[in-house]
């Protein structure tokens, strides 16, 4: 055999490898764009090689950005990891939160005047 034989096929292989990883999670973060709360596609490969479940946190991610949590990606990520069992609770605890904050301060922004 001849050398570029041998390096086409390792080439091919890589290129092959790279088209599935970038397949796999690529509606991921589409999903993610399209939802207003777009992520880097390095950060989820990055995730899954942490072992951590990347469309859970990805779905966390966008119901907290729409909701006007201000949250970043490596909060989900450190929380998730401290609490696997507990972290969809976490996520609607922070949105439940940000809810009530937010209509205190409209409260007070517009008080009603009672006769």
């Amino acid at each position: 055999m001849n050398f570029e034989l041998i390096l086409a096929a390792i080439m091919g292989i890589g290129l092959l490898i790279t088209f599935f990883v970038i397949i796999q999670y690529f509606q991921i973060w589409l999903r993610c764009l399209l939802s207003g709360a777009p992520v880097q596609f390095p950060l989820l490969v990055a995730m899954k090689i942490r072992n951590v479940p990347v469309a859970r946190l990805a779905d966390a991610y966008i119901c907290c950005v729409k909701a006007g949590v201000e949250i970043d990606m490596a909060e989900l990520e450190t929380e998730y990891l401290a609490a696997p069992d507990d972290f969809d609770l976490y996520v609607k605890e922070r949105v439940k939160i940000h809810r009530e904050e937010s209509v205190n301060k409209s409260e007070q922004d517009n008080p009603i005047t009672r006769p």
